[in-house]
């Protein structure tokens, strides 16, 4: 009797034990998924805003160059209008001097008019450099937040598995001690 009783303790302990490891095997390997979707989850949202940010950047680039541009053919209208009337008071009192006046004029205008485009070309081109930099550092950020969750659920897989794989063993380890 007491050698069976020994025997009925011992197994049920082994028993207990073995739950007790898968549980907590199972219960640690929730834990990591859930710390690992979290993780994919917080790079997803941290690549969004990054994303967001250099689009907002980009656009509020665009709308510098624009203003600029826009600015820059304002003053060129202002300027025209101004010479142009000092062009008509010059001609009323220097004939001889009109028409050399006004083609300085319409060469400065056209000149301010080619670099304030080119000005805007360049920012234009500078702004699209920008966005092109941003999205390609957005979408490394996204290609390594996805490698890391993969690595993390391979992770997570193996260590299952080698819980089972030793509860089993401990199961079979107790039936053979069992059946000793």
């Amino acid at each position: 009797m007491g050698l069976g009783s020994f025997l009925k303790n011992l197994l049920g302990g082994a028993k207990e034990t073995s739950s007790e490891i898968k549980k907590s095997a199972s219960k640690m390997s929730d834990e990591i998924k859930t710390k690992a979707n979290e993780a994919l989850d917080e790079a997803k949202v941290s690549s969004e805003e990054l994303k967001n940010k250099t689009t907002q950047s980009a656009k509020e680039a665009e709308n510098k160059a624009n203003e600029m541009k826009e600015k820059a053919k304002k003053e060129m209208q202002e300027l025209e209008k101004q010479a142009k009337k000092k062009a008509e008071e010059v001609k009323d009192s220097f004939k001889d001097k009109v028409e050399e006046v006004k083609e300085k004029s319409e060469k400065a205008f056209e000149n301010a008019k080619e670099k304030a485009d080119k000005a805007s070309e360049d920012l234009k081109e500078k702004a699209e450099e920008l966005k092109e930099k941003f999205t390609d550092k957005i979408k490394e950020a996204q290609e390594k937040a996805a490698d890391s969750v993969d690595d993390a659920k391979e992770s997570v897989e193996q260590l299952v598995s080698k819980s089972e794989k030793k509860a089993e063993e401990i199961k079979k380890d107790i039936s053979k001690e069992v059946d000793q």
